[in-house]
C-alpha cells in the first residue's frame, strides 16, 4: 500500500535481502530501483521508497477508535540497516 510521503508498505518476504525493488501499480506505472528502507521478518513488512507519484495514499489510523479489549497488532521496522 501506499502510504504517507509517498512510502511503500508491503510484505517483508516480497523484498528480503534486496536493497532494491521494482514497483508497478495496477494503472500500469511502474517504478524501477525503489530502495527498500527496512523489513521486519517476523511481522512480515517492508517499507519501500520514496517515489514520485500522484496516486493517492492510504491513510492510516491512529488507533483512537479501536474498542477497548479489541485486538492490536504492532510492528517494529529498523530503517536504514
Amino acid at each position: 500500500m501506499l502510504i504517507e510521503g509517498n512510502y511503500i508498505l508491503t510484505n517483508g518476504h516480497v523484498v528480503w535481502p534486496y536493497s532494491e525493488a521494482r514497483i508497478a501499480f495496477p494503472d500500469g506505472s511502474e517504478f524501477e530501483e525503489v530502495p527498500v528502507h527496512g523489513w521486519d521478518l517476523t511481522s512480515d513488512t517492508a517499507l519501500l521508497g520514496p517515489i514520485d507519484t500522484n496516486t493517492a495514499t492510504m491513510a492510516l489510523g491512529d488507533g483512537e477508535d479501536i474498542e477497548i479489549g479489541g485486538q492490536v497488532f504492532l510492528s517494529w521496522l529498523s530503517i536504514g540497516s
